[in-house]
Formats: structure tokens, sequence, C-alpha cells
């Protein structure tokens, strides 16, 4: 909706510009008693970075304000000078004559290292450069101002049909810290006693049970020396079958 905003001379934007822009034509950065605003304001400043014209007449564009020469308006890089306020209103088309550049001696010594861009004819046409061909896309858009984060690798290893819902379930919150053991209960004002369930020695917290607890790495080793076994006297009746079978 910004974009059709800034680009069209429909009513309802010519209706929408002045309300929400100041003298200079920019749109308005101070606080404002409207719901329009706030999100007006969040979508220019998405927008901004990207929009670029294409000079034609000039008649549109002011000097120190728009986008039309650098990445920048000039206006960020020179600030609010004696010779800008003098000439805050300076179009485009006032350093223009015939569409060749007639730059002023004091704007020259501003942009002298600058590329100066093409003249076209007609009108000023407004751009966009995340897009290649310069068009608005909202696909675009929306695949630039997303938030991307990492890809994890860890969900694939618990939402899995081998795994008991119950069991991923208390996975994730482990993960995400959202586990409700004793100790976060009695930090929350609860007055209750606590015991490790396991040991029966400490509070149930979920540090202890992790890696503080010697009783339950005694029980983790005897379980997997019963994994261990059942696994070699499988393999070994495997072999013995093979052999059988290949005899």
């Amino acid at each position: 909706m910004m974009w059709k905003i800034i680009d069209s001379e429909e009513d309802w934007a010519l209706f929408i510009k002045p309300k929400y822009k100041n003298k200079q034509g920019q749109w308005n950065t101070n606080w404002q008693l409207s719901s329009v605003c706030p999100g007006l304001k969040w979508a220019w400043s998405m927008l901004k970075e990207d929009i670029r014209w294409c000079i034609g007449s000039g008649e549109k564009l002011s000097v120190w304000f728009d986008t039309w020469i650098g990445d920048n308006p000039l206006i960020d890089m020179v600030g609010n000078s004696a010779y800008v306020s003098e000439n805050e209103k300076m179009k485009i088309s006032d350093i223009l004559t015939n569409g060749i550049w007639n730059i002023p001696f004091e704007l020259n010594q501003i942009i002298h290292h600058m590329k100066l861009p093409d003249v076209g004819k007609g009108e000023d046409n407004l751009i966009w450069s995340g897009e290649l061909k310069g068009n608005f896309s909202i696909p675009a858009t929306v695949n630039k101002i997303r938030i991307k984060m990492p890809t994890l690798q860890w969900p694939r290893y618990i939402w899995n049909s081998f795994l008991h819902p119950s069991i991923a379930c208390n996975v994730w919150k482990l993960v995400h810290g959202v586990y409700m053991d004793d100790a976060l209960m009695v930090s929350k004002g609860y007055e209750m006693a606590s015991k490790c369930c396991v040991c029966e020695n400490d509070q149930d917290r979920m540090i202890h049970l992790l890696r503080q607890c010697k009783k339950k790495h005694q029980y983790l080793e005897m379980e997997l020396c019963n994994i261990s076994s059942c696994s070699v006297n499988l393999l070994m009746k495997s072999g013995d079958a093979l052999s059988i079978k290949v005899h």
C-alpha cells in the first residue's frame, strides 16, 4: 500500500500524502494521533533504502530529499547547512537546462565526486532497486524484510514417529527452557518440600537430575550394559542362524 501511495496520482493517494508529509514533502517521523501513521512510518522505513528515481523532467524531485544520485538523499550527506536552508525547495528541474545538467557551483562542490545520472524524457519514474527490473514486488519485499532464522537441526530428531509424543514434548520443553521443576516453583514463591525422585538427597532440580545425580548415572550405566548385552546376544543368534542356513 505504501508503494501505491508514493507512486499513485489517484485522489485517495493525493489526500494521504499532504496529511502525513512535512513541508519538504517528506514523510513525517514525528508522532501523530492516527491509527494509520505508525503503519506508514514502518512501511516507509522498510522501503526507503530501495527507492530510486529515474529523472525525466525533474519537476517532482527534490534535490535534497529524494534519492536521485547515489544511494541516499543528499540531505543525509550534507545535513541542514546554510546553503540547503536557502535552497530548500530546489527541484531537479531547476538544475536542468533543456535536459542537460546545469549544476550551481555550491551544489557541484557537494556532488563533484559522484556520477550524474542520465536524464530521460517525460515524467520522473519511481523504481525499486530491490528487484532486478525495478518493478515493485510484494514477494520480493516480504523476502527482504522478513527475519531469517537459522535452520534448526534438532527438531527432526524429536518430532518423529519412533519417539513417543510425550517424550518429544518434554525434550522440546527442555530445549526452550519452559519446563517446570520444584526449584522453579520455589523461586516463584511456592512453599514445598522437595527432593530428587532418584537419589532423594537433593532438591528436585533439572540441572541436578541431568548432570549431578550420581544414582541416575549408575542406573544409566546399568541400562547401557543391559542394552549392550542384548545386542551381543542378538548378533550371536543372528550369526548362528546364518551359519546354519549356509551349511
